[in-house]
């Protein structure tokens, strides 16, 4: 479901999803968990300014989007979206892995001092409660970080995760033994967790 909170779209009673075309698999990998047949379509979009491929699946199913509306996924969702609450503890990771594998960032820069890979950790929504649910989430599994939600933009919060350490903490927690992920994502968290911690 954090997937959905990402990326998916409702209205209408539709659910449509729609991610850059290079990973078209991520978007085979949820229909095949539907058992569905929709088709994908591959459409040119605008996004951040430029001309990009997307690939989209969109589902007729009023069902459906009631039941994700009662966890929270409306239309419009991006500046309203909270983390929801009722999730077992046990499926808390899976949702929040599912969270940063759409809107989320696992990323790396060379340290000016050591020339070496800093790793970081990152979420950003239109609104604070998205990463403050994710930090507590972290806290909640005793990851120590003095970690805070910042406001960047008017509607842009963001929290972040940074250092070998926390980074390779977090990663692992979301991915470690997972079976269900975005590959690029989980690429970036296998090399994440390669990298050896600086002293």
């Amino acid at each position: 479901m954090g997937f959905i909170y990402a990326d998916g779209n409702v209205c209408d009673g539709r659910l449509t999803i729609g991610l850059a075309y290079r990973d078209v698999e991520h978007v085979h990998k949820f229909r095949e968990f539907l058992s569905s047949n929709h088709p994908i379509n591959r459409r040119q979009t605008i996004s951040f300014d430029k001309p990009t491929e997307e690939a989209r699946i969109r589902i007729g199913s009023q069902y459906m989007c009631n039941s994700l509306a009662k966890w929270g996924v409306m239309p419009a969702k991006s500046l309203i979206l909270k983390h929801p609450a009722g999730i077992a503890n046990e499926l808390m990771r899976h949702f929040w892995r599912g969270v940063i594998d759409g809107d989320g960032t696992i990323t790396t820069s060379l340290s000016s001092s050591s020339g070496k890979p800093q790793w970081a950790v990152l979420l950003t929504a239109g609104n604070a409660e998205m990463p403050q649910g994710f930090l507590d989430f972290i806290h909640h599994n005793h990851i120590e970080t003095n970690a805070t939600v910042r406001q960047e933009k008017e509607h842009k919060f963001r929290v972040r995760f940074g250092g070998a350490r926390l980074a390779q903490e977090v990663a692992s927690l979301l991915y470690e033994g997972a079976t269900v992920y975005l590959d690029r994502k989980h690429e970036k968290y296998l090399e994440c967790m390669a990298t050896p911690r600086l002293r």
